[in-house]
Protein backbone atom coordinates (compact mmCIF):
# COMPACT_ATOMS: atom_id res chain seq x y z
CA UNK A 1 0.00 0.00 0.00
CA UNK A 2 1.62 3.49 -1.21
CA UNK A 3 1.97 6.09 1.39
CA UNK A 4 -0.52 8.57 -0.24
CA UNK A 5 -3.06 5.75 -0.34
CA UNK A 6 -2.50 5.56 3.68
CA UNK A 7 -2.83 9.02 4.09
CA UNK A 8 -5.76 9.05 2.49
CA UNK A 9 -7.61 6.46 4.02
CA UNK A 10 -7.18 8.16 7.04
CA UNK A 11 -8.13 11.55 5.93
CA UNK A 12 -10.91 10.05 4.52
CA UNK A 13 -11.34 8.10 8.10
CA UNK A 14 -11.45 11.58 9.83
CA UNK A 15 -13.99 12.90 7.04
CA UNK A 16 -11.19 15.33 5.53
CA UNK A 17 -12.80 13.87 2.27
CA UNK A 18 -11.38 16.72 -0.48
CA UNK A 19 -7.72 16.32 1.21
CA UNK A 20 -8.31 12.52 0.81
CA UNK A 21 -9.62 13.47 -3.08
CA UNK A 22 -6.09 15.32 -3.33
CA UNK A 23 -3.81 12.14 -1.92
CA UNK A 24 -5.47 9.61 -4.19
CA UNK A 25 -5.15 11.98 -7.20
CA UNK A 26 -1.31 12.80 -6.84
CA UNK A 27 -0.88 9.01 -6.16
CA UNK A 28 -1.88 8.95 -9.85
CA UNK A 29 -2.75 5.41 -9.94
CA UNK A 30 -4.47 2.62 -11.80
CA UNK A 31 -4.52 0.66 -8.94
CA UNK A 32 -7.76 -0.43 -8.45
CA UNK A 33 -7.48 0.16 -4.09
CA UNK A 34 -6.86 3.68 -4.72
CA UNK A 35 -9.59 4.02 -7.74
CA UNK A 36 -12.37 2.57 -5.21
CA UNK A 37 -11.64 4.78 -2.29
CA UNK A 38 -11.89 8.07 -4.97
CA UNK A 39 -15.20 6.67 -5.50
CA UNK A 40 -16.21 6.85 -2.30
CA UNK A 41 -14.43 10.23 -1.57
CA UNK A 42 -15.93 11.74 -4.49
CA UNK A 43 -19.71 10.32 -3.29
CA UNK A 44 -18.48 11.97 -0.03
CA UNK A 45 -18.65 15.00 -1.38
CA UNK A 46 -21.59 14.86 -3.72
CA UNK A 47 -19.93 14.12 -6.83
CA UNK A 48 -21.53 11.02 -7.65
CA UNK A 49 -21.12 11.18 -11.62
CA UNK A 50 -17.82 10.55 -10.89
CA UNK A 51 -17.56 7.72 -8.12
CA UNK A 52 -20.16 6.23 -10.64
CA UNK A 53 -17.59 6.92 -13.69
CA UNK A 54 -15.56 5.14 -11.66
CA UNK A 55 -17.22 2.36 -10.58
CA UNK A 56 -18.12 1.92 -14.34
CA UNK A 57 -15.08 1.72 -15.06
CA UNK A 58 -13.84 -0.89 -12.60
CA UNK A 59 -17.13 -3.26 -13.26
CA UNK A 60 -14.31 -4.63 -16.21
CA UNK A 61 -11.57 -5.15 -14.03
CA UNK A 62 -9.75 -8.66 -14.38
CA UNK A 63 -9.94 -9.42 -10.73
CA UNK A 64 -13.44 -10.52 -9.54
CA UNK A 65 -13.56 -9.48 -6.30
CA UNK A 66 -12.74 -5.81 -7.67
CA UNK A 67 -15.49 -6.01 -10.22
CA UNK A 68 -17.65 -7.22 -7.22
CA UNK A 69 -16.88 -4.35 -5.17
CA UNK A 70 -17.33 -1.52 -7.68
CA UNK A 71 -20.68 -3.08 -8.41
CA UNK A 72 -21.93 -2.66 -4.61
CA UNK A 73 -20.55 0.73 -4.69
CA UNK A 74 -22.08 1.59 -7.98
CA UNK A 75 -25.39 0.08 -6.67
CA UNK A 76 -25.68 2.15 -3.61
CA UNK A 77 -24.63 5.51 -5.66
CA UNK A 78 -27.66 4.48 -8.19
CA UNK A 79 -29.95 3.35 -5.63
CA UNK A 80 -33.01 5.62 -5.31
CA UNK A 81 -33.48 8.04 -2.06
CA UNK A 82 -35.74 7.39 0.19
CA UNK A 83 -38.53 9.83 1.26
CA UNK A 84 -38.73 11.71 4.72
CA UNK A 85 -41.79 9.97 6.85
CA UNK A 86 -43.61 12.58 8.53
CA UNK A 87 -42.68 13.00 12.23
CA UNK A 88 -39.75 11.17 12.45
CA UNK A 89 -36.91 13.52 13.40
CA UNK A 90 -33.19 12.11 12.93
CA UNK A 91 -30.09 14.59 13.19
CA UNK A 92 -26.61 12.79 12.22
CA UNK A 93 -23.61 15.18 14.16
CA UNK A 94 -21.01 16.14 11.64
CA UNK A 95 -17.67 14.84 11.95
CA UNK A 96 -16.34 18.12 13.33
CA UNK A 97 -18.43 17.60 16.44
CA UNK A 98 -16.20 14.46 17.10
CA UNK A 99 -13.81 15.07 20.64
CA UNK A 100 -10.74 14.02 19.14
CA UNK A 101 -8.80 13.93 22.59
CA UNK A 102 -7.59 11.26 24.08
CA UNK A 103 -9.55 11.22 27.12
CA UNK A 104 -13.01 11.17 25.33
CA UNK A 105 -13.56 9.51 22.26
CA UNK A 106 -17.56 10.35 22.16
CA UNK A 107 -19.45 12.60 19.93
CA UNK A 108 -20.85 15.92 21.38
CA UNK A 109 -24.92 15.41 20.32
CA UNK A 110 -26.59 18.85 19.98
CA UNK A 111 -30.15 18.42 21.68
CA UNK A 112 -32.40 16.86 19.24
CA UNK A 113 -36.32 17.50 20.42
CA UNK A 114 -37.30 14.53 22.00
CA UNK A 115 -40.20 12.46 20.65
CA UNK A 116 -42.81 11.13 23.35
CA UNK A 117 -42.40 7.03 24.52
CA UNK A 118 -45.90 6.32 23.32
CA UNK A 119 -45.97 8.35 20.27
CA UNK A 120 -45.97 6.75 16.95
CA UNK A 121 -45.21 8.84 13.61
CA UNK A 122 -48.37 8.95 11.68
CA UNK A 123 -48.77 8.15 7.84
CA UNK A 124 -50.89 9.76 5.82
CA UNK A 125 -53.35 8.11 2.66
CA UNK A 126 -50.94 9.31 0.41
CA UNK A 127 -47.89 8.25 1.84
CA UNK A 128 -45.67 6.34 -0.17
CA UNK A 129 -44.17 3.67 2.49
CA UNK A 130 -41.50 1.06 1.39
CA UNK A 131 -42.88 -1.85 0.61
CA UNK A 132 -40.74 -5.17 2.21
CA UNK A 133 -38.54 -6.62 -0.57
CA UNK A 134 -40.03 -9.61 -2.11
CA UNK A 135 -38.01 -12.78 -3.16
CA UNK A 136 -36.33 -13.37 -6.20
CA UNK A 137 -38.18 -16.53 -7.03
CA UNK A 138 -35.56 -17.46 -9.85
CA UNK A 139 -32.87 -17.06 -7.32
CA UNK A 140 -34.76 -19.49 -4.61
CA UNK A 141 -35.13 -22.25 -7.28
CA UNK A 142 -31.45 -22.33 -8.28
CA UNK A 143 -30.87 -22.67 -4.50
CA UNK A 144 -33.33 -25.50 -4.23
CA UNK A 145 -32.02 -27.01 -7.64
CA UNK A 146 -28.25 -26.82 -6.38
CA UNK A 147 -29.70 -28.15 -2.72
CA UNK A 148 -31.21 -31.34 -4.57
CA UNK A 149 -27.74 -31.71 -6.82
CA UNK A 150 -25.55 -31.61 -3.51
CA UNK A 151 -28.25 -34.23 -1.81
CA UNK A 152 -28.02 -36.58 -4.64
CA UNK A 153 -24.61 -36.46 -5.04
CA UNK A 154 -23.80 -37.27 -1.36
CA UNK A 155 -26.39 -40.43 -1.78
CA UNK A 156 -24.61 -41.63 -4.50
CA UNK A 157 -21.25 -41.42 -2.76
CA UNK A 158 -22.44 -42.93 -0.47
CA UNK A 159 -24.38 -45.82 -2.21
CA UNK A 160 -20.65 -46.35 -3.90
CA UNK A 161 -19.08 -46.48 -0.60
CA UNK A 162 -21.08 -49.63 0.97
CA UNK A 163 -20.79 -51.49 -2.37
Amino acid sequence: MSNHLEQAILAFEHGNYQEAIALLLTDNSNDPQVQLWLANAYSAVDQTEKAIAICQKLKTYPDRQVRKDAAYIAEILTAPSLSKLANVNLEIPPLTDWDNSENSRALKFKSIPAIAPNSRPTFDQGDDLPHPPTPNSRRLADQLVLLIGILLGMGLVLILAVN
